[in-house]
């Protein structure tokens, strides 16, 4: 009975010593250790990553336009110093102002025209023209009544007319073309403020009598009249009051004015070119 006693006061003994055991009190560094190494890695990384996201969400916002407009700048001033270093340098320059919607392939065809003539001794060379689609108070006129006569509602943009004539005339007071190929009212315009060369300046003298009887005024030779207007067809378009003339070099104070070495390669070319002969065994219409 004893030894049962014993036993079973044994047994109770190691019982409560062993809930003595799980009820210790934890303490306070276990517990810092416990909660410092709660948080996992991937925890830590995923929080990162949302203060990453944060902070470019935040950036967007504050700075989206001034990034934008910094990125835009740079992107212009890229291409723009890509075009100025692979800008060819220009040697013949020519003006047109009239009625011909003169692009695209007829551009290519006259710049290759052109380019048939010499400049400065120089079969190779960059001819550039500029264009200024204007109409003249009696072209206008003339589309006007033309398009009545068939029944057709006219329609015409005054204000781009205007614009393109204004264009023209700066042009001539301080932009480089030198030989302009005009509608006759443009050349009598700038005739009229003695702003072309005349025909005696550039011939030094007494004009050769085949350039004479196709003048137009002091200054000017009818374009249409030319042989190289005739042989080339990319100018069958041109009305036959278009105009080929010289501007002065810089007509009026501060404008442009070229080296007076091109200017004269200028003149030369605008005596060839009036006086272009077709190639040898071309027959003509009037053969």
């Amino acid at each position: 009975m004893e030894e049962k006693n014993k036993t079973s006061a044994s047994g109770q003994n190691d019982s409560n010593h062993s809930m003595e055991e799980n009820d210790i009190p934890e303490s306070n560094a276990a517990r810092r250790i416990r909660l410092t190494e709660d948080p996992s890695k991937e925890r830590n990384e995923e929080s990162s990553e949302i203060k990453k996201a944060g902070f470019f969400e935040n950036f967007w916002y504050h700075h989206k336009w001034a990034f934008i407009i910094t990125t835009s700048f740079m992107l212009i001033a890229v291409i723009t110093i890509s075009q100025i270093l692979n800008k060819k340098d220009v040697d013949l320059h020519i003006a047109y102002a009239g009625p011909v919607p003169y692009d695209g392939s007829a551009m290519a065809s006259s710049l290759e025209a052109f380019n048939s003539i010499p400049y400065g001794g120089k079969s190779n060379f960059n001819a550039d023209v500029i264009r200024f689609y204007y109409f003249s108070p009696d072209k206008i006129e003339k589309m006007k009544k033309e398009a009545e006569e068939r029944g057709d509602k006219y329609s015409f943009d005054p204000q781009f007319n205007t614009q393109e004539h204004n264009s023209f005339r700066d042009e001539i007071v301080g932009g480089e073309s030198i030989i302009c190929i005009i509608d006759r009212a443009l050349y009598e315009e700038v005739a009229n403020q003695n702003a072309f060369l005349s025909l005696a300046e550039i011939y030094g003298g007494d004009v050769p009598e085949n350039i004479f009887n196709i003048a137009v005024g002091e200054c000017g030779v009818s374009f249409t009249s030319t042989n190289f207007a005739k042989f080339y067809t990319v100018f069958s378009a041109f009305p036959e009051d278009t105009v080929i003339a010289v501007r002065k070099n810089s007509v009026i104070g501060g404008g442009k004015r070229i080296d007076e070495e091109e200017f004269n390669n200028h003149i030369e070319y605008f005596k060839a070119l009036v006086s272009f002969e077709y190639p040898e065994g071309y027959l003509t219409g009037d053969n």
